[in-house]
């Protein structure tokens, strides 16, 4: 019982110490974050004067995004903060004087760090999704009243491959929109003297410009000098919206849960396999014609140049050597492994900031504090490298986005084995 009530006394301690510390680091990071989310939402939003209602609606829709990077930096920064503390305080050293493991002393901050997994685990499949979405229905709401979201007043937007001049822009109106669009026999061009964005009723996907009093030039041939001339008091212009902003994409794997992501994954998966076969079936139809087309002509003419078997050795070689591979698929893995990682990482990171019990030190909560800072750069700088290179480097995406949590992890029980041998 005495020994039951000294575990229950240092791990309510242990608890206090760490969930202040993850308190502090908490604030801290979800401040950078959110300043970086607001000077965002300045630069495209703020600058084209929507309401500060919309505004706020938008700052909310991003804060799942915020905390999916707060809760695991938080999580190494607070232990790291924590574990300084008890060092510094010569805590440690008497707990372990008095014969109780590492294992015994760390163990609220790895309860903690499970919970903390378990709840970005949530955020990340639940929350992110929704405000994804809801973002996205908010922005092209604020593009349809505010076509200065995109096209910005008195300058030049360029949307695919077309370019969009437009004049003042003023409620909802674009005064003189010129429109140029290159196209294999030239370059077309439309002028009205007022544009109006409105939703499109052929598809979600796509955007309604609304041309009045217009008059255009469409090239007939590559001819110089050859072109259709028109003139209209109305006309309907439309693109796809994720030409206007990437963001509307119709639907991303940031937009879905891990089960449906997964369950998109097995699709992905199912075709490229089925592509697979039938790009094997083709070679080993090459194979089989170009021995047949050789023992056809080698036995019409023995001294043949074989143009006909080698022309079918040429398609099975580019056959056998293609590899067939699923940019989309890549995409998606890169997406449900990031889902997962991420939250793990409040709990893999933790175990970095465990060595620091293995140095005296004074001042141990800054000193924490500092080593969090800089290993959550660096977590976040493989991150975000790994997302970056996952499409171009013939690495599994699994090892691309778990190796960050992997080598934190590694390391530090490795060197708390290491500590706790001494």
């Amino acid at each position: 019982m005495k020994s039951r009530h000294k575990y229950t006394t240092l791990n309510m301690y242990i608890t206090k110490e760490y969930i202040f510390a993850f308190a502090v680091a908490f604030i801290f990071f979800f401040a950078i974050f959110f300043v970086n989310q607001l000077l965002v939402i300045a630069k495209n939003i703020l600058l084209a004067n929507v309401s500060i209602l919309d505004v706020l609606k938008i700052i909310l829709y991003s804060v799942p995004v915020i905390l999916s990077f707060t809760f695991p930096f938080a999580s190494l920064t607070g232990a790291a903060m924590a574990v300084g503390q008890l060092s510094s305080s010569n805590e440690l050293l008497a707990l372990r004087a008095g014969g109780i493991s590492f294992s015994r002393i760390f163990f609220p901050v790895i309860a903690i760090s499970l919970v903390l997994t378990v709840s970005s685990f949530a955020l990340n499949d639940i929350l992110q999704p929704l405000g994804t979405i809801k973002y996205k229905e908010l922005y092209r709401e604020l593009l349809y009243r505010n076509p200065a979201l995109e096209l910005r007043a008195n300058s030049v937007s360029k949307f695919g491959n077309t370019f969009f001049i437009a004049g003042s822009v003023d409620e909802g109106t674009v005064d003189s929109l010129f429109i140029l669009k290159p196209e294999s026999t030239g370059l077309t061009v439309i002028s009205s003297e007022s544009a109006e964005l409105t939703e499109s009723a052929k598809g979600s996907d796509l955007l309604t410009i609304t041309l009045k009093n217009i008059e255009g030039l469409t090239p007939k041939g590559k001819v110089l000098k050859e072109f259709d001339h028109y003139t209209a008091e109305e006309m309907e212009y439309s693109i796809f919206l994720n030409t206007v902003n990437f963001s509307f994409m119709s639907v991303t794997p940031n937009d879905m849960s891990i089960r449906d992501l997964f369950s998109e994954i097995k699709i992905l998966k199912d075709e490229k396999r089925l592509s697979e076969l039938q790009a094997s079936y083709f070679a080993s139809k090459m194979k089989y014609l170009t021995y047949s087309e050789y023992f056809t002509e080698f036995s019409r003419t023995p001294d043949s140049n074989f143009e006909n078997s080698f022309q079918y050795f040429e398609r099975y070689k580019a056959a056998k050597n293609d590899k067939i591979e699923s940019r989309k698929l890549q995409y998606y893995l890169l997406e449900f492994y990031k889902k997962t990682a991420l939250p793990t990482a409040c709990t893999a990171l933790v175990f970095f900031a465990f060595p620091l019990s293995a140095f005296r030190m004074r001042n141990g909560k800054v000193v924490g504090f500092g080593v969090g800072i800089i290993a959550s750069t660096f977590y976040w700088f493989m991150l975000f490298a790994g997302q970056t290179l996952g499409n171009r480097v013939p690495v599994p995406p699994f090892v691309i986005l778990w190796f960050p949590n992997v080598l934190y992890a590694g390391i530090g029980i490795v060197l708390l084995y290491l500590r706790g041998r001494r």
